[in-house]
């Protein structure tokens, strides 16, 4: 796990402040990540984050120095990402019970911020190797969260169609990056 970065100002005593936005900087990533697993679509998690981002900044003083900074980061996002869904009528979204979330947000703890970055980069080049059309396909799904049928129509295609396509396309980018990572099947 990456330590956390001492910023010292040229008075020689290093700034608090400083630390702690070292620290929300470089696990952006990782609760993205989180995020993006309790609410749908990628524009909702972005505001969530953001959300997240001011509370935990508002509450900097009381992160103890020593413990788990992404423990403590996962459980003011999962909270923001409850009130979030509930304030949009949504709550049936969220998937997950308080046990669940807490398991995965320590399962994604544990994961090195450089494998979930290695993981993104096989993700971008395997989206390129798919080609323009089908890699739309995908970001229109995931990305943008559009539905199966809005994106059939504007394709021309059925939505039954559609879904088969997203399949194969799911169990390509699947083993793209299983093979990019060196990952064994």
């Amino acid at each position: 796990m990456a330590q956390p970065l001492h910023i010292v100002p040229s008075g020689g005593e290093a700034d608090p402040s400083e630390d702690f936005v070292a620290l929300l900087t470089q696990h952006q990533q990782v609760l993205l990540a989180f995020v993006l697993g309790l609410v749908p679509k990628r524009a909702n998690a972005e505001d969530v984050l953001q959300r997240a981002n001011v509370v935990l900044w508002r509450k900097r003083g009381d992160f103890q120095a020593g413990t788990s900074f992404r423990s403590w980061a996962f459980s003011v996002a999962r909270w923001e990402a409850r009130a979030f869904l509930q304030e949009q009528g949504r709550a049936s979204w969220l998937v997950f019970d308080d046990e669940a979330a807490a398991l995965l947000a320590d399962r994604l703890a544990a994961v090195p911020a450089p494998a979930l970055g290695a993981r993104a980069d096989a993700l971008r080049k395997c989206l390129a190797e798919l080609g323009e059309e089908h890699a739309r396909l995908i970001v229109d799904r995931y990305q943008s969260g559009l539905g199966f049928r809005e994106i059939a129509q504007r394709g021309g295609r059925s939505e039954a169609g559609l879904r088969v396509t997203m399949h194969r396309l799911k169990v390509a980018l699947r083993r793209c990056i299983t093979k990019k990572l060196g990952i064994p099947r």
